[in-house]
C-alpha cells in the first residue's frame, strides 16, 4: 500500500511539473511575440519620423525659393494649395516640433505649437499651414483629410483639433474608478480588457503592469476570476488566457458569470 501510495504522488508531481513546463513554454511564446510586435512598432514610427524630416526639408526648401522670388506663393504650387495666396514672413526658419500622433493631451500640443511659432503668429495662414509638420501618423492622416474651408482661422483649427481628441484629455482616472469598472454582459473579455487598460495608462502616477493585473483581477467576476488568478506574467498573458476562457464559456464548456447568478 506504501508502494502505491508513493508511486500515486510521483504521478501527481509528474503532472504538475509538465504543467509548469508548459504554461512556461507559452510564457516564452507570448513575450517573443511581444518582442517582435515591439520590433515592428519601432520600425513603423522610424519609417513615418523619416517621412516627417522629409516633408521638413521639402518645406523649408519651398520657403527658400519663395523668399528668393517674393513673399506670396504662386497658386499653382501644388504643395501650398491649401492656401494658394498665402502671405508669407519676411524671414523664416521652420521650428522643430515634438510631434503629435493623437494619443496625448490635444491641448498640451496646441501649447506647444503656439510657443515655437508666436513669432509667425500675425500670418495666420501660415501658422494653420505649418501645423502639418508638427503631426504624425493619424493625427497628420486626420489634418491632410481637412479643406481651407474647414479651417480659415486659427481658431477654427484649433477647435476641431480638441474635438478630434478630446478622448485623450479626459481627466486621469482614480484607482477607485479603475478598480469598479465592470465588464458588461455583451462584451467581449479582450475588448473589456483593452478598453480598461487604455483607461489605466491615463493614471497618474503611471501604475506598474504588475500593479494593473492585481488591479484588473479585482474587476473580474465568476469564472474570469476564479481561472485567471494564475495568470500573472503579462497583460498579454491575461489577455491570451482570457479570450480562450470566452471560447470555452461560448462552448458550454465553462460556466459564465451570466449564468452563475441563476
Amino acid at each position: 500500500m506504501a508502494i502505491q501510495a508513493e508511486l500515486t504522488h510521483l504521478r501527481a508531481e509528474r503532472d504538475r511539473l509538465r504543467r509548469e513546463v508548459a504554461e512556461k513554454d507559452e510564457q516564452l511564446v507570448d513575450q517573443r511575440q511581444l518582442q517582435r510586435e515591439l520590433a515592428q512598432t519601432r520600425a513603423e514610427l522610424q519609417r513615418r519620423d523619416q517621412e516627417l524630416e522629409q516633408r521638413l526639408k521639402k518645406l523649408e526648401e519651398n520657403i527658400r525659393a519663395l523668399q528668393s522670388g517674393g513673399s506670396r506663393l504662386d497658386a499653382g504650387d501644388g504643395d501650398w494649395s491649401l492656401f494658394p495666396s498665402m502671405q508669407l514672413p519676411p524671414k523664416i526658419k521652420v521650428p522643430k516640433f515634438q510631434r503629435y500622433y493623437g494619443t496625448t493631451d490635444p491641448r498640451h500640443h496646441l501649447r506647444h505649437y503656439r510657443g515655437k511659432m508666436l513669432q509667425y503668429w500675425d500670418y495666420e495662414e501660415f501658422v494653420i499651414h505649418t501645423f502639418q509638420d508638427s503631426l504624425a501618423g493619424a493625427a497628420l492622416d486626420w489634418y491632410i483629410s481637412l479643406k481651407a474651408a474647414d479651417i480659415p482661422t486659427w481658431a477654427d483649427l484649433s477647435s476641431k483639433f480638441i474635438d478630434q481628441y478630446r478622448y485623450c484629455a479626459e481627466t486621469p482616472p482614480t484607482l477607485l474608478e479603475l478598480s469598479t469598472m465592470e465588464m458588461t454582459d455583451d462584451q467581449g473579455f479582450e475588448a473589456y480588457a483593452v478598453k480598461w487598460r487604455a483607461r489605466a495608462a491615463k493614471h497618474v502616477p503611471p501604475i506598474s503592469e504588475a500593479q494593473q493585473i492585481q488591479l484588473f483581477h479585482s474587476t473580474l467576476k465568476g469564472a474570469y476570476y476564479l481561472h485567471l488568478l494564475a495568470h500573472t506574467f503579462s497583460f498579454s498573458n491575461l489577455i491570451d488566457a482570457g479570450k480562450k476562457l470566452d471560447i470555452g464559456i461560448k462552448l458550454g464548456k465553462i460556466e459564465g458569470p451570466a449564468e452563475k447568478k441563476e
